[in-house]
């Protein structure tokens, strides 16, 4: 289902998709996959602070900003749109210590 209404099994991706696209600028999200150049892992957070096409057709592009515990921006980072998703309220924010991007 999304949207309350039913959603062919086929058709669930690329719902799946547009809802991602449409996360407001400025919420925080979470990383669906490891980023190792920046030493980035599944579930950190980050700040979506900007959406960039990409050439050829390809997926749409997020540009993240990346903040430490006490909030102090360490990084930001370019991903495609289905590498980030929104926070839930069934999540729980955790600390580890920065992988050093090696």
């Amino acid at each position: 289902m999304a949207n309350g209404r039913q959603v062919p099994l086929r058709d669930l991706e690329a719902t799946q998709e547009y809802i991602i696209r449409k996360l407001p600028l400025y919420d925080r999200v979470a990383l669906r996959r490891d980023i190792n150049q920046h030493g980035l892992r599944t579930g950190d957070v980050a700040m979506l602070v900007d959406y960039v096409p990409r050439p050829s057709g390809g997926p749409e592009g997020c540009v993240l900003e990346v903040f430490n515990a006490v909030g102090e921006s360490i990084a930001v980072v370019t991903v495609e749109a289905s590498d980030i998703g929104p926070l839930r309220a069934d999540e729980v924010l955790a600390v580890r210590h920065l992988a050093q991007a090696g």
